[in-house]
């Protein structure tokens, strides 16, 4: 006997309605493949943001309390951003896909401290893993990580989706089993790590869950997964929209859409826990060092440097003295200035963060529970 619904359904749409729904469908997706990229890529978000609205979910907690986030002390930006009730999350819906462009990326350069807090990392998962063995870096950047850590005797592996990377570690490093692609798509076995690495990688990620799972899945039983990203509950990212706003020369705080998750500590183990690792430690003291990076760019060196050539530049100018002159190198000035009080605050911030417990970077570490 047919129920209820079934009976409503084939009463209200008979077979002739849906077959002309269906023939109305199929000749709109054949239409669609014949638009531009730009336009049929336009449609598409315009599809996954009426799919979000309908059924959208936090990506950390799973909740259905979701609403738009506005912070008046943001630049205005050409994405939405949602909020969690439940557990505060901060994200970008739908995220955009900007794949094409992680492709192209190339290596960098971060300075002397890069080895500070590499050592830093690499001691915190040695400190809670307990034997070196199988260690999986994903989204492994310039490699620098993976190189250190196969200095130290871990096998280690690394997934990244940009070629010119792949090819500087694998060709350049001579590291092994280096593989482009993301952790989901490289086909590693279950249960086959020790660790699982990813630094300043979740934030950058449209689904950051199915990646942890994706990590989960090749973990041996209480192997570790460490984790930093930003935390947009430390003390730089409090301050500095306040302090500097759309001056900011380091613009690392809201960056869509290479960042469309925004963590705290609580939103990144909440997520961590509920994909199914259990935490372990939040070793985040160890990221203050990561300011050390922008040395290269606001350092007393280089920005002492800078101002030399902005002086003589200055100095041999025909431009007359006065409103002239100011108006000739105004903005020159104005950026060499905002870069030195960078560095002089991102020196304090180097002492201050560790004490207030509210670095600009998370450091957390989360292990698979036994079988």
């Amino acid at each position: 006997m047919r129920s209820l619904v079934t009976t409503v359904y084939h009463k209200f749409f008979p077979y002739t309605a849906r077959d002309k729904f269906w023939r109305l469908r199929d000749r709109f997706q054949r239409k669609l493949r014949r638009l531009p990229d730009e336009s049929r890529n336009s449609l598409l978000y315009f599809r996954r943001y009426l799919s979000f609205r309908l059924n959208g979910r936090c990506n950390a907690c799973r909740g259905r309390n979701i609403v738009r986030y506005k912070n008046p002390l943001m630049p205005p930006m050409a994405f939405t951003l949602y909020t969690c009730r439940d557990c505060g999350f901060i994200f970008v819906a739908p995220p955009p896909d900007i794949s094409d462009e992680y492709a192209e990326h190339t290596t960098a350069e971060f300075g002397e401290g890069e080895v500070v807090w590499n050592t830093r990392y690499l001691e915190a998962i040695e400190k809670y893993v307990g034997r070196k063995g199988k260690l999986l870096e994903v989204g492994f950047g310039n490699a620098s990580f993976l190189q250190l850590a196969h200095a130290g005797g871990w096998e280690v592996y690394g997934a990244e989706l940009s070629v010119p990377l792949v090819r500087h570690a694998s060709e350049e490093l001579s590291l092994p089993n280096i593989k482009l692609g993301s952790v989901e798509e490289n086909g590693y076995p279950d249960n086959f790590f020790d660790a699982v690495a990813a630094f300043n990688f979740i934030e950058h990620v449209p689904d950051p869950r199915t990646t942890l799972q994706a990590m989960l899945r090749v973990l041996r039983p209480s192997g570790i997964v460490a984790l930093t990203c930003p935390n947009i509950s430390g003390i730089y990212h409090l301050l500095m929209p306040e302090i500097l706003a759309d001056n900011d020369p380091l613009k690392i705080t809201w960056i869509p859409p290479h960042h469309v998750n925004y963590f705290n500590k609580s939103t990144l183990r909440t997520l961590l826990e509920d994909v199914g690792f259990v935490f372990v430690a939040d070793e985040s003291h160890r990221t203050n060092v990561l300011w050390q990076q922008f040395e290269v760019s606001t350092g007393p060196k280089v920005t002492g440097e800078k101002l030399q050539r902005l002086l003589a530049e200055i100095q041999a100018s025909d431009t007359p003295k006065g409103e002239a002159r100011v108006a000739a190198y105004r903005e020159e000035v104005k950026k060499l200035i905002l870069e030195r009080m960078t560095w002089t605050m991102l020196s304090d911030l180097i002492e201050i963060e560790p004490i207030l417990g509210a670095e600009g970077g998370i450091l957390l570490l989360g292990k698979k529970p036994e079988a």
